[in-house]
């Protein structure tokens, strides 16, 4: 069975068909084949979703949606992509960038006309209307971060000093070999990341290079990922060995994660410690594993489940406006340039300066919708679809 579709009336707005058949490999092989002998071509990814937005037929932010509910793997994830499919929170973006642009022609009224033409643009409400969309954007921000543990996985970030057991507690959790475990400190320069299930939460895993004071350029960047990893996390593991208390403790401890985040200290290698070291973390859930014997670590894992279920479960109470790490960036540079348009309306600025970080607001919010968006981002982005979507 055929089925045709005018143009306009497909998904992609473009004049199609589709084939209908039954779905033993050969026959759908054998039409495929078909089609190519005509001059067609297979799919590449998020294809069909990228002629649709050029078509006009859905904006980036839908688009983006396909991607997500193609790899949803909870029901709050889903939610979030069918709401941004619906095109609702493209609307509110929309919005702001239309407030943002009625400020905007207040700035450029006012250095259209002079003193001398006896107009004056009264610009001193303007501030504090920023102030308003900076806060908008602000509550956005939030939002994200509340949703991102059901969107992209819920974040363990494994955090310490060298040498103290994080890489072999990393593969022992992950259930694989993927990190280099070795006696001598600072094997880990990098950030690591393993995917995996927990409970049927999607969870990323991340070891981290141990933290310390280092003129080793190369290890000094991989102690600054480690702090940018774990500012990040959902859930941040402090590591230490069982065997001594750690000077880098009291800095780790210090790391602020906002949201959802939550904290656990973990001290590692008992096997090699008759008594655990007795560690001033109050609040803090305290385990005592060993990856070599299996002490604590079905406790651990539990532990990490459970905060991963408690952070898909709140997720799903948020209605968030944008969602992935794109749009969080585009947003978040955005809010910066307001905020900066902010300090210098009230600094008494000239109108030029100001006028100029708002019009870089609207451009990257134009960034979240595509409305403003180069070719070499949207390749970026549908390289990651599936075949055919």
């Amino acid at each position: 069975m055929v089925v045709t579709f005018a143009a306009g009336a497909s998904f992609t707005g473009e004049e199609s068909a589709e084939i209908f058949c039954h779905g033993g490999p050969v026959i759908v092989d054998s039409i495929v084949r078909a089609c190519l002998d005509l001059g067609a071509r297979h799919a590449g990814p998020g294809d069909f979703t990228r002629r649709a937005l050029a078509s006009g037929r859905i904006d980036l932010v839908q688009a983006e949606a396909v991607s997500l509910l193609s790899g949803s793997e909870s029901d709050a994830a889903t939610d979030v992509g069918l709401e941004a499919l619906a095109g609702r929170p493209s609307e509110q973006v929309s919005a702001l960038s239309e407030r943002l642009l009625d400020i905007l022609a207040e700035y450029d009224a006012s250095m259209d006309f002079d003193s001398s033409d006896g107009v004056y643009v009264d610009l001193s409400p303007l501030p504090a209307m920023l102030s308003e969309v900076a806060a908008t954007m602000d509550s956005w921000l939030e939002s994200a971060r509340a949703v991102r543990p059901a969107v992209t996985g819920f974040r363990v970030v494994l955090a310490g000093p060298p040498n103290v057991g994080k890489s072999t507690l990393f593969n022992a959790i992950a259930g694989s070999d993927r990190a280099i475990v070795h006696e001598r400190p600072g094997t880990t320069r990098d950030v690591i990341t393993e995917r995996l299930v927990l409970s049927g939460v999607g969870c990323l895993l991340f070891d981290t290079a141990g933290i310390r004071n280092s003129d080793d350029d190369i290890e000094a960047e991989g102690v600054n990922r480690a702090f940018s990893a774990a500012a990040s996390a959902d859930l941040l593991l402090h590591v230490v060995d069982c065997a001594g208390n750690s000077p880098a403790l009291p800095k780790l401890l210090s790391v602020t994660v906002s949201g959802a985040a939550s904290h656990a200290l973990v001290l590692a290698r008992a096997d090699l410690c008759a008594r655990p070291p007795e560690i001033a973390a109050p609040g803090i859930p305290v385990f005592v594993v060993s990856a070599r014997t299996g002490q604590g670590i079905p406790e651990l894992t539990a532990f990490i489940s459970d905060q991963a279920r408690k952070a898909v479960a709140s997720a799903s109470r948020v209605s968030a406006v944008v969602s992935g790490e794109r749009q969080v960036q585009a947003v978040a540079m955005a809010q910066d340039s307001v905020r900066k348009a902010v300090e210098a309306g009230m600094s008494s600025a000239p109108a030029e300066v100001t006028a100029s970080l708002v019009r870089m607001a609207v451009q990257s919010l134009g960034e979240v919708t595509g409305a403003s968006i180069t070719d070499q981002v949207l390749d970026r982005i549908f390289s990651r679809f599936c075949i055919g979507k």
